[in-house]
C-alpha cells in the first residue's frame, strides 16, 4: 500500500515538472491552452478514476472538467496549427508528446503488474 503512495506521488512531480516546464516554453506565444482538450481529458479521466476507485484520477478529472467548462467561450479560439509553427516548436511538442507517451505507458504497465487492471 505505501509503494502505491510513493507512485502516486512521483507521478504528481512529473507531472507538475512537466507543467511548469510547458508554462516557462509556451509563454510568449499568442495561442493559449485548448480548453476543449482540457474539457475532453477530464471527461474521460472522470468516469475511468470511479471505476477503477481511484479517488486521485477522478478528482483530476474533474477539475479538468470544470476548468474546461469554466473557460466554455473560449473553445473556439484559434489553435496553433502545426504548419505555423517553427521547427524548434514543433521538435519540442513531438519530445513533449514522446514523454506522455512514455508516462503512459509506464503508468498503464504498473497499473498491469499491480493487477488493478
Amino acid at each position: 500500500m505505501m509503494s502505491n503512495f510513493w507512485m502516486m506521488i512521483a507521478i504528481a512531480v512529473i507531472i507538475i515538472i512537466l507543467g511548469v516546464l510547458c508554462f516557462f516554453v509556451y509563454r510568449k506565444k499568442q495561442c493559449g491552452p485548448d480548453y476543449y482538450g482540457i474539457f475532453i481529458i477530464g471527461l474521460i479521466w472522470f468516469p475511468v478514476g470511479l471505476l477503477m476507485k481511484n479517488t486521485g484520477f477522478g478528482i483530476i478529472g474533474l477539475v479538468f472538467l470544470i476548468i474546461g467548462l469554466i473557460n466554455k467561450e473560449k473553445w473556439n479560439q484559434k489553435k496553433c496549427e502545426w504548419k505555423k509553427m517553427s521547427s524548434k516548436e514543433q521538435k519540442n511538442k513531438i519530445v513533449t508528446i514522446a514523454v506522455l507517451v512514455i508516462l503512459l505507458l509506464i503508468g498503464m504497465w504498473y497499473l498491469l503488474t499491480q493487477g488493478m487492471i
